[in-house]
């Protein structure tokens, strides 16, 4: 318990600017992350070129996964519906193993893409595989 006179006092008062930090925090990313879906989802039907990264798989918490990147940051892990021939999914499964082998990561590709929500879900119609990361 208590050694000193106020001490419970001073914890709880601790304890309390803590939850309402965390609040305060949790309840601003919410509306951030909300009004960038918004503000990213209108005009998403028309095919663009993207540059996409390539993440491998850090442990298990973290699967393998394209992210899109913007020249303020990056997304989210991306949902992607690969719309891409035979022959140019059969070079992106191939490079992806060599990344995946190498443990290579952050390597960049450039895509022709529409999104369905923008920063989450892409359609990707065709894809260049050979970019590599920067230095």
């Amino acid at each position: 318990m208590a050694r000193f006179p106020g001490q419970v006092e001073a914890m709880t008062h601790t304890l309390l600017v803590l939850c309402l930090l965390l609040t305060a925090c949790a309840s601003g990313a919410g509306q951030d992350a909300h009004a960038a879906g918004k503000r990213l989802t209108h005009g998403g039907h028309h095919r663009q070129q993207l540059t996409l990264q390539y993440r491998v798989r850090a442990d298990a918490v973290a699967p393998s996964q394209f992210v899109a990147v913007y020249p303020q940051g990056m997304s989210m892990g991306l949902v992607i519906h690969w719309r891409l021939d035979d022959d140019a999914q059969a070079r992106l499964d191939a490079r992806l193993a060599e990344l995946e082998q190498a443990m290579h990561n952050g390597a960049m590709f450039s895509a022709e893409a529409r999104w369905i929500e923008e920063g989450r879900e892409l359609e990707v119609y065709r894809i260049d595989t050979g970019r590599q990361a920067p230095p």
